[in-house]
C-alpha cells in the first residue's frame, strides 16, 4: 500500500492513472491554483479528483522549475492516493479532520479564505477576516517535508485555504477530540507528558514544570486517556491537552489483533497516539513521551537541554535482547527472531524519522509489542540512530515496584512514582 512511488506514476500504475482532465482545461494553469483545487476536493472527500488536482499540480510544479513545491505536492500526493487506496471517507476521519487549514493575515487576523469560482465552482470567491479562533496552518517547509496535509481544527467543508506564501508557513496535523492552545509557528521539540485515568499529585508536578520549559526550544502537551477522563478533568494548564481514544486509534490498524499487540495489556491508545502524532507533526522533528509516573527529581532543563542538539533518533533508558523478555510478550514482526530488541519506553525521545517508519510498518497489517517494534526498527536501519540515556540521570527504574517520594535523590529520573508522599 505505502509503495506507489512517484516512479510508479509515471509509469502509469497510479490508482489515479485512469483518469483525464477535462476538454475545457485546455490552458496552462498554476501549480499553486491546482494545489487548492486538489484541496478542496480532498476536504470533501472526493480522493480520486483530489488525487487527479496534485498530479496535475505536480506537473505544472515541474514545469515551473519549483523543485520545493515539487517535493511538497508529490507528499500530498501521495496521501490522497494512499485514501484511495485504503478507502478512508470523509465521515471516518471525523468532524475535527479537514485536511485544509485556516491562516492568518499579514496583521494576524484569522481569515476565512475560500476558493474562486474558477477553481471550485460550489465555493465562495470572497476571502474575508472572522472572529472565530483560527489556527495558522500551511504547507511544510521544504527541509522539513513530509507530505502531512495540513488539518484544521474545523469541520467548515466549504472553507478553503489560500496560502499567498506558499513555501514558508508550516503544516501540523491535527487530531479528533483535540482541546488546547495553537499550535507553535517555529520548529520545536515535543515535550508530552502521558497520562492515563487520573491527573494526581505527581503529574500536577510534572505539569508545572513543564509549564516554565523554554518556549524557544520546547513545546509540551499533555496525552490523556479520552475514554476514561474528560476535558473537564484537565487542570488550567498552559499545556496544549490531546485526548487519544482506543477506538480511533485501533481504525488505523488493520486488525483489532495488531492493534491488541501494539497497544498490549491494557489496550492504551497512548503509543499509537504518540507514533502518529509524532510523524505527522513537521515541526517536531524530535518529541519527548513521558508516561505519568515518571518523575525527574529536578528542573526538566536539565535533561531535555543535554541532548538538545542531538540528532539520535531513540533516547531511552535501555535497548537489549532478553530471551525471556519475548517469552512473555506477544510476538513481534518487526524482524527476525535473532535482530529482535525490545526497550523501556517509559521515557524516551523519538525522531519523526523514526515515527515514519513505524507508523509504515504497521500499515502493513503486521505488529508487535511497542516496546519491541520501536526499537527493533530502529536497529534494523542504518540510518537509524540509537542512545542510552546517561547513566547520571538515572534515579531507580523499576516496573511494577513503587517508589516512595521521600527516598528520591534530588536530580535523577525516578519509575514508577504513583503518588507524592502524604498527599491524597
Amino acid at each position: 500500500l505505502l509503495g506507489v512511488s512517484s516512479d510508479a506514476r509515471e509509469n502509469g500504475s497510479s490508482p489515479i492513472s485512469h483518469l483525464t482532465s477535462s476538454p475545457d482545461e485546455a490552458d496552462p494553469v498554476s501549480s499553486e491554483s491546482l494545489y487548492y483545487k486538489g484541496g478542496a476536493f480532498y476536504e470533501l472527500g472526493r480522493f480520486a479528483e483530489a488525487a487527479k488536482e496534485f498530479a496535475e499540480a505536480l506537473d505544472a510544479a515541474k514545469l515551473e522549475g519549483n523543485e520545493p513545491r515539487v517535493q511538497i505536492i508529490r507528499r500530498l500526493l501521495d496521501k490522497a492516493e494512499m485514501e484511495l487506496l485504503l478507502g478512508v471517507s470523509s465521515d471516518a476521519r471525523g468532524s475535527d479532520s479537514s485536511p485544509i487549514s485556516h491562516l492568518t493575515n499579514e496583521e494576524g487576523t484569522p481569515l476565512r479564505p475560500v476558493l474562486s469560482p474558477s477553481v471550485h465552482p460550489s465555493l465562495s470567491p470572497t476571502m474575508h477576516p472572522t472572529n472565530s479562533p483560527r489556527i495558522p496552518m500551511g504547507l511544510a517547509e521544504p527541509n522539513s517535508l513530509t507530505g502531512a496535509i495540513p488539518v484544521a481544527n474545523s469541520a467548515d467543508a466549504d472553507t478553503i485555504a489560500q496560502n499567498t506564501d506558499f513555501e514558508k508557513n508550516q503544516s501540523r496535523v491535527s487530531f479528533p477530540e483535540t482541546v488546547g492552545s495553537a499550535p507553535p509557528k517555529v520548529a520545536t521539540e515535543a515535550v508530552v507528558l502521558v497520562v492515563g485515568n487520573v491527573i494526581n499529585s505527581v503529574t500536577m508536578r510534572t505539569i508545572r514544570k513543564f509549564e516554565k520549559l523554554n518556549k524557544t526550544r520546547y513545546t509540551a502537551y499533555i496525552f490523556y486517556d479520552g475514554d476514561h477522563l474528560t476535558e473537564d478533568g484537565i487542570p488550567p494548564t498552559t499545556l496544549e491537552a490531546h485526548a487519544m481514544h482506543r477506538k480511533t486509534e485501533a481504525s488505523f490498524f488493520k486488525s483489532a489483533t495488531a492493534y491488541d499487540r501494539f497497544a498490549y495489556k491494557y489496550r492504551s491508545p497512548a503509543k499509537p497516539y504518540q507514533i502518529r502524532f509524532s510523524s505527522q507533526h513537521p515541526e517536531h522533528k524530535y518529541a519527548w513521551f513521558i508516561e505519568g509516573d515518571m518523575y525527574y527529581n529536578g528542573d526538566w532543563h536539565d535533561v531535555f537541554d543535554r541532548y538538545f542538539q542531538s540528532t539520535t533518533d531513540l533516547l531511552l533508558k535501555y535497548v537489549g535482547k532478553d530471551d525471556v523478555w519475548f517469552a512473555v510478550k506477544p510476538p513481534c514482526d518487526a524482524a527476525d527472531k535473532e535482530d529482535l530488541r525490545h526497550g523501556l519506553i517509559s521515557i524516551h525521545r523519538t525522531s519523526q524519522y523514526l515515527s515514519q517508519k513505524v507508523l509504515e510498518f504497521l500499515q502493513t497489517g503486521k505488529s508487535g509489542h511497542h516496546e519491541c517494534v520501536v526499537p527493533t526498527i530502529c536497529h534494523m536501519d542504518p540510518s537509524c540512530k540509537i542512545e542510552h540515556l546517561d547513566a547520571s540521570l538515572i534515579g531507580v527504574f523499576h516496573w511494577r515496584k513503587r517508589i516512595n517520594s521521600t527516598e528520591m535523590l534530588p536530580n535523577l529520573l525516578y519509575h514508577p512514582l504513583k503518588t507524592w508522599q502524604g498527599e491524597q
